[in-house]
């Protein structure tokens, strides 16, 4: 029976790790009961551990941010050896891991999977492809990666949380090069914000913006915008999202009133959490975002606003 590997990575600002940890080790078991399970987790993270339903390793990593390139490595060395079906966590952060990952063992790679079966000695996964429009089915050799988006995997049973049976604390190791210096100056604040906040077509107006652009500077995030609204006029080009805008990369990004065009969405593929509120259930941004609510985007805002003010 092929070996199965189940990586799950908690960089600390997921709020749905533990879950998709659960929904990975769950999907891995059923494909060989004895799959390896490793969660590899920042040393920051308060997130709970998830309920494994199997004994797991706590891969610790204690360093600034999440660097996955270097962390990578650090599994290169760590993880066994041994020929195997490797699996991946589902979101951006899954997705980038697998590839370095992959690269470093020299390993075919598949990112974004929606399905996986095993059969006859290789592997079958289906993946959207361009922007979302077709679906692909490949087919790759037992020994691989694959990574799984967003909402792929069935949800575990809700089970409580498992101590690792084991924990090996990673020593992080730069393999990056001397990067190349120049100057940059009037960098866009879009582009090293934390937090975003995205405002789409729903945003019908400019008051509603400006509300907007308050609430933002309240949250310390920065105000962002999608095609229609900035060839309205009502904001600085240089907000504008998207293919022909900026590629942004924050910890959060709350998205009002967006449908979910395939442009918009290349300017938010580095986001790690994307919340998103759309008066439509069927808006196609409710499939990229770790969190959807389907309502008026002013009742959010709203709710925001009165939490800014009674905090203190």
């Amino acid at each position: 029976m092929t070996p199965v590997y189940a990586v799950a990575a908690d960089s600390g600002y997921h709020l749905c790790a533990a879950a998709d940890a659960a929904a990975l080790f769950q999907f891995a078991r059923t494909l060989n009961r004895d799959a390896a399970l490793y969660l590899l987790r920042a040393g920051h993270s308060q997130a709970p551990f998830p309920g494994a339903g199997a004994p797991y390793t706590l891969l610790t990593a204690q360093c600034s941010g999440f660097p996955l390139q270097e962390l990578a490595a650090c599994l290169d060395g760590a993880l066994p050896k041994t020929p195997g079906l490797w699996l991946f966590g589902p979101g951006a952060t899954g997705h980038q891991l697998a590839h370095f990952f992959a690269c470093r063992r020299r390993l075919p790679v598949a990112g974004y999977a929606t399905a996986l079966c095993m059969k006859d000695g290789h592997v079958e996964i289906t993946r959207p492809v361009y922007a979302n429009c077709l679906t692909a089915a490949l087919s790759l050799p037992e020994n691989s990666v694959v990574a799984f988006g967003k909402g792929a995997l069935p949800a575990a049973p809700a089970t409580p949380p498992a101590q690792p049976a084991q924990t090996i604390e990673l020593k992080i190791v730069s393999t990056r090069r001397e990067p190349q210096v120049r100057q940059v100056t009037q960098a866009n604040p879009l582009v090293t914000a934390r937090r975003v906040i995205a405002a789409g077509r729903g945003v019908s107006s400019r008051a509603g913006l400006e509300r907007l652009d308050r609430l933002a500077a309240r949250l310390d995030a920065q105000l962002a915008v999608s095609r229609p609204i900035a060839t309205n006029g009502w904001t600085k080009p240089e907000r504008l999202l998207g293919v022909s805008g900026e590629v942004i990369s924050p910890e959060v990004c709350l998205v009002l009133g967006v449908s979910g065009m395939p442009a918009f969405l290349y300017g938010i593929q580095g986001a790690q959490h994307v919340l998103a509120v759309n008066t439509d259930p069927h808006a196609s941004i409710f499939s990229h975002a770790q969190h959807g609510v389907v309502a008026d985007w002013e009742l959010v805002c709203g709710l925001l606003e009165q939490m800014t003010e009674s905090r203190t």
